[in-house]
């Protein structure tokens, strides 16, 4: 009997594991978003968004992270450089540290303790400008954002009535408008940050709620069970008392 029950729990660990994996990536695989249902938000706030839940990483560092193997960043911050910048001071209030970025991406500290750890942006971000004037000057500058994999975007000027095709390498073409149009290749972001404790299904932590971002999926569950438990019980009880009778009486009276 007890080898029975090794055998069945040994056998409950690889279907687990497969059920949390299909979970994992049916989740991230699906159209949309955690936050495609709130109201429209600016980019940059649901950039920020998803880098405090993760979702700014490769998606094999997110699986990792979602089983608890490696840590979480924590106290993250994007630090942008100007053309010619070699390095910037940056003050991160929540850990009263100062730190002082290079572009390469070597991190110093000057106030606060450590460690503090860093890793350049996949993201690719190209600057978009129209030259005018002499000497020529740069008006109605936009940036545009490549991520991973992403080779070209459309990009509409409603200020300069113009609508333009770049791609990754700063290459520009004018599908409508006039003018002569310009890009170049902003310095990468370095993203600054701390290493968190590392929390995940292994640790059996859930994490947050991207639908109630002031709760824990644990503290949900632990609200929402005693209800779930009442449910349970009373369908359970149910079933009983009409399953009971009905089974007895069957067996009483055989094809009739």
């Amino acid at each position: 009997m007890l080898r029975f029950i090794l055998m069945r729990m040994l056998q409950a660990v690889p279907v687990l594991f497969i059920i949390a994996t299909l979970t994992f990536f049916m989740v991230r695989l699906a159209p949309g978003g955690p936050f495609t249902e709130e109201k429209a938000i600016p980019k940059e706030i649901q950039e920020r968004i998803e880098e405090h839940y993760g979702l700014d990483r490769p998606l094999w560092e997110q699986y990792l992270l979602y089983f608890g193997i490696i840590a979480k960043e924590v106290n993250k911050q994007r630090v942008n450089f100007d053309d010619g910048q070699k390095s910037k001071e940056v003050v991160f209030e929540d850990a009263n540290a100062t730190l002082r970025v290079h572009r390469s991406g070597q991190v110093e500290v000057l106030n606060g303790t450590g460690p503090w750890h860093s890793r350049l942006s996949p993201n690719l971000v190209v600057i978009v400008f129209r030259q005018e004037g002499e000497p020529s000057r740069e008006v109605n500058k936009q940036t545009v954002t490549f991520k991973l994999g992403e080779q070209e975007k459309d990009l509409s000027i409603k200020e300069a009535n113009a609508t333009l095709r770049v791609d990754r390498t700063g290459m520009v073409v004018v599908e409508t408008g006039v003018g002569t149009w310009r890009a170049r290749v902003a310095p990468r972001e370095v993203i600054v940050y701390r290493q968190g404790k590392r929390s995940g299904l292994l640790q059996g932590e859930l994490g947050p709620s991207f639908k109630y971002p002031d709760f824990t999926v644990e503290e949900l569950i632990r609200r929402s069970f005693p209800v779930s438990l009442q449910l349970g019980l009373a369908a359970l009880a149910i079933a009983l008392a009409l399953g009971l009778p009905a089974g007895i009486i069957a067996a009483l009276r055989k094809n009739t």
